[in-house]
């Protein structure tokens, strides 16, 4: 993992130290790879465009070798960054966890995430490597909803049982899927 660079995106009332965000890290500085976790403002509170330009002011590198992961809210502030991005510039990979691209019935607050649709084939051009982890029983992103984004971005799909959020309240210390997904696409010439 020398040379690479990975992003780590948290979501709704998360920060860089939560849930599996440490862990991941960890696991992969210690294979070489540089790590920044993005801490973006107001997560208890999130706007839409503060978190865009917080992204655009904390992802510097833009290349086959870098990668982001994003949890939940991250995911889809994740995917519009990247699709902001020029249509020739290449991303290494991006993987997403409990992510969505549609509202979100019990949270209305974050309706402003999903307002703009995604261009699929744009970010799919950008992005060559992606995977979605979604958990079938994940009480705040419905699965179904995780497996639609999914197919829009014509990505691999890990499932996960009983994954819940992911979250590290429900014991989500440690995403081994998460870690094995980035290596697998690190590896890809």
């Amino acid at each position: 993992m020398e040379g690479k660079q990975v992003y780590i995106v948290h979501g709704y009332g998360a920060s860089p130290g939560d849930h599996w965000f440490p862990w991941l890290s960890a696991q992969l500085q210690a294979q070489g790879a540089r790590v920044t976790t993005l801490a973006l403002p107001d997560s208890g509170n999130p706007q839409a465009g503060a978190w865009q330009a917080a992204l655009q002011a904390g992802i510097t590198r833009h290349d086959g070798n870098t990668y982001l992961i994003a949890h939940s809210l991250g995911c889809i502030a994740t995917l519009h960054f990247l699709q902001s991005l020029p249509a020739d510039m290449r991303i290494g990979g991006v993987v997403l966890v409990s992510g969505f691209s549609e509202k979100l019935p019990p949270l209305p607050q974050i309706d402003g995430f999903v307002a703009q649709p995604l261009d699929a084939a744009r970010l799919i051009a950008i992005v060559p490597q992606r995977a979605v982890i979604a958990s079938r029983n994940d009480p705040i992103v419905p699965y179904a909803l995780s497996v639609d984004l999914s197919r829009q971005l014509e990505s691999t799909l890990v499932t996960v049982e009983q994954g819940g959020h992911f979250l590290g309240s429900e014991g989500f210390t440690t995403l081994p899927q998460a870690y094995d997904a980035l290596a697998a696409m690190m590896q890809r010439p």
